[in-house]
């Protein structure tokens, strides 16, 4: 036997007592070591991830144990050597294994033993490694291996994925077997031309088809490999079924909603279509709403002056089980000190100097209904004190009667104040607050919803102008609507477009000019850019810092005295809501 018959290949020869007697060129490229190296320590040495014993020198240690017949023509089957598959430290395209046999002559006499490296055929691979069968058998998750865009090894898993008991009507099988008809396209896209269009270690979402019909989301993790007779695709996947259709009933759920939304708007008349809207914060506003409106629990709305919050009241109600009942407002900042008493409870005849007659007062006449309490941060102490009882207990006694009468009320506040502020500077008692505030409803100004502001005009325009159903509003019109920060909100904008029905000129508040006039004017004198220019980085300071004047006065390095003096001038202190100092 000569070394030349296996220059092609990385091989060696060892001797009978396990001597390397050559080490080819082939084999120092693939190991990354010389004959002479190879002759001089332990062969294993030159391997990764393999046993200690190459087969070569187990094949020597069976002969000298006297474990291996030998055939009559002296040499011996070399099938029983051909399992192992074999990694070495230097990266290679291609996986290996070990072809070993004797080298035996005529008299059965041993010379050595020679062992060659060829390149491993993906059956092979499978079937004498016993690795491959381990991770491929006993792994959880859904594995399949796909070997000319065909199945050519599935798991236990990815048949219960399927729907299937035998691996043998699936492999074999195209790729997209179980592919849904709608990314089939997809999938063969990635997966032509040796799968070149897939990247191993990303994700991809499939819907599958079992073998029943049954349509299955999965998450694909492949890779592809790169093998002696062309490339293979492992993948691994998970079962997103259960995730995917609870996404999709939440989706369902917020359609319908949505849909039962308006639906309801409808139904209550045209005055509410105030609450409509694109923004997000309209759309969770009245998602809020319609859940709220089922309980009975007692709601507080809040919001800056003129965004509706007396409307959302109505609307709650009309949403509400009380909707037939009645729905009694109060403005507690018009009511006198003195009446608020006899204004809430009521009265009998005689009761003092003009009570000619009883009265009933807000909480019998809410009786059944919604008793809704407009500006109720305006309300005294002692006045709460009276109606914190009433709230707990639902019982209350008019003046002049020693009667006690039930009153089933829902409660409904509204307010443009801080009421925890209120809280900690004492205006407002704990006990009180805690009564009313369950439900928080906020109404976001115009200026934070600005997606909302051309629908409300255009709203406004067809509601106020009685000669024109669908009135045309000139484009630069609809612009400086858009533009303006509206800082008495929906009121504001009901008067302006009144106005500007009556006079043909839009005329913005004095004490808020137009973000357009300011842009698009030259001032009139330095003062004026002066005062526009502080106005516009004290705005920009106060959203910054949520309306808080002493970081916002920091942030513009000026005293806090200061600062508060260009507000009062500019008009700001009146109109935006600041934070505790």
């Amino acid at each position: 036997m000569t070394q030349d018959s296996f220059l092609d290949l990385p091989s060696f020869f060892l001797s009978q007592d396990g001597r390397v007697l050559w080490w080819n060129d082939a084999c120092r490229a693939f190991t990354g070591q010389d004959e002479a190296h190879m002759k001089n320590v332990p062969l294993w040495e030159a391997f990764h991830n393999s046993p200690k014993k190459l087969p070569a020198e187990m094949l020597l240690e069976a002969w000298n144990s006297g474990a291996l017949p030998v055939s009559p023509q002296g040499d011996m089957d070399d099938t029983a050597y051909r399992s192992r598959i074999i990694s070495v430290e230097r990266p290679f395209s291609c996986t290996l294994w070990t072809w070993s046999r004797l080298a035996v002559d005529e008299k059965s006499s041993l010379h050595g033993v020679i062992q060659i490296f060829a390149p491993a055929r993906l059956e092979q691979a499978v079937e004498d490694s016993p690795l491959v069968r381990l991770i491929i058998d006993r792994f959880p998750l859904p594995v399949a291996l796909m070997k000319n865009h065909r199945f050519y090894l599935i798991n236990r898993a990815y048949m219960d994925l399927v729907h299937c008991n035998d691996p043998a009507e699936i492999c074999g099988k195209p790729g997209d077997y179980f592919i849904d008809e709608a990314d089939k396209p997809r999938f063969n896209r990635l997966n032509s031309n040796n799968h070149q269009q897939i990247v191993s270690g990303h994700t991809y979402r499939w819907r599958y088809r079992t073998t029943d019909g049954e349509l299955r989301h999965v998450i694909g993790h492949p890779s592809v490999l790169s093998w002696s007779d062309g490339a293979i695709l492992l993948s691994t996947l998970t079962d997103d079924t259960d995730n995917v259709l609870r996404e999709q009933s939440i989706l369902a759920e917020q359609k319908a909603l949505k849909a039962r939304i308006r639906a309801l708007l409808q139904k209550v008349g045209q005055q509410d279509d105030i609450f409509f809207g694109e923004s997000p914060a309209i759309q969770e506003l009245m998602q809020n709403v319609v859940t709220s409106a089922k309980s009975d629990s007692n709601i507080v709305i809040t919001g800056e002056t003129g965004t509706g919050k007396s409307l959302l009241a109505r609307l709650i109600h009309r949403l509400s089980p009380r909707s037939d009942k009645p729905f009694i407002s109060v403005n507690c900042g018009a009511i006198p000190e003195n009446l608020i008493e006899n204004e809430f409870f009521g009265h009998v005849k005689g009761a003092f100097t003009g009570a000619v007659s009883s009265s009933t007062g807000f909480f019998g006449a809410a009786d059944g209904g919604t008793l809704f309490l407009d500006e109720v941060g305006e309300l005294s102490l002692a006045m709460q004190v009276k109606l914190l009882q009433a709230i707990e207990s639902r019982a209350y006694t008019p003046i002049g009667s020693s009667k006690e009468l039930y009153s089933n009320v829902r409660l409904i506040c509204a307010t443009n104040r801080d009421l925890m502020h209120m809280m900690q500077e004492g205006t407002l008692r704990n006990d009180f607050f805690f009564r009313i505030f369950v439900v928080n409803l906020h109404v976001p100004p115009l200026r934070e919803r600005r997606e909302d502001i051309v629908l409300f005009a255009r709203f406004l325009f067809r509601k106020f102008n009685t000669l024109d159903a669908d009135p045309v509003i000139p484009p630069d019109i609809l612009e400086k609507i858009r533009r303006y920060d509206w800082p008495g909100n929906i009121r504001e904008m009901q008067n302006v477009i009144l106005r500007y029905l009556a006079t043909g000129t839009l005329q913005f508040l004095q004490m808020q000019p137009s973000a357009v006039d300011q842009e698009d004017e030259d001032p009139l004198s330095l003062e004026e850019a002066l005062q526009q220019t502080r106005k516009k980085y004290i705005v920009r300071a106060l959203k910054r810092t949520g309306g808080n004047k002493k970081e916002a006065a920091a942030l513009l390095d000026l005293p806090l005295r200061t600062f508060q003096r260009y507000c009062s001038q500019l008009g700001l202190m009146r109109r935006l809501p600041l934070a505790k100092d």
